[in-house]
């Protein structure tokens, strides 16, 4: 049953990106290919206890890309990624948490908006700012976004005990994470 779900969905989003591509509509057909590739990536790597920091980064963007499609003017988008991620490994998923809410509370069509996100990489580590002015009232009591940042600290804590310093700097009007994580050998 859950093989054949993803399955099906797969199928369906090619079939869309057919008719993108048929109807001459390249910015839904590339929004179709990079949702495909991250339903793909979430399918297939999250599993492994560790994945490749190339595909991280890359799935990373992809989600990014398909971010900016609803962005308009009053936010202000800045992403960097410094450093080459080849040879390394870290956590599925580990960062997107961080990234997702900078754009769950830092989007709002009626607010201008700001939104940083670095990542460094170097011999020893990755390093994740993520900055955003907030849009939305993010005090309120939303169960998900406390289990959501409580699970990512549980998988912090498994995964790279002492090994990772996390920082969280929440303020009135704006919210800010720092992130260090040293890679397993």
């Amino acid at each position: 049953k859950e093989q054949i779900n993803p399955h099906f969905l797969f199928n369906t989003l090619n079939g869309i990106y057919a008719l993108a591509v048929r109807d001459k509509s390249n910015t839904t057909a590339s929004a179709i290919l990079k949702l495909s590739g991250l339903m793909r990536y979430v399918v297939t790597e999250t599993s492994h206890v560790h994945v490749e920091l190339e595909k991280e980064i890359s799935y990373i963007r992809d989600y990014i890309e398909l971010q900016k499609l609803r962005l308009d003017k009053q936010v202000q988008l800045s992403v960097e990624v410094i450093g080459q991620p080849e040879g390394k490994k870290i956590a599925p998923l580990i960062l997107m948490p961080f990234i997702e809410n900078a754009f769950k509370y830092g989007v709002n069509p009626e607010i201008k908006g700001n939104i940083e996100i670095l990542i460094q990489l170097n011999e020893q580590e990755i390093s994740l700012d993520v900055y955003n002015v907030k849009s939305m009232n993010t005090n309120v009591d939303d169960e998900r976004n406390g289990r959501g940042l409580s699970s990512t600290i549980e998988i912090l804590e498994n995964s790279y005990a002492g090994n990772y310093e996390l920082l969280i700097d929440e303020q009135k009007d704006t919210y800010r994470v720092k992130l260090k994580i040293k890679y397993n050998d």
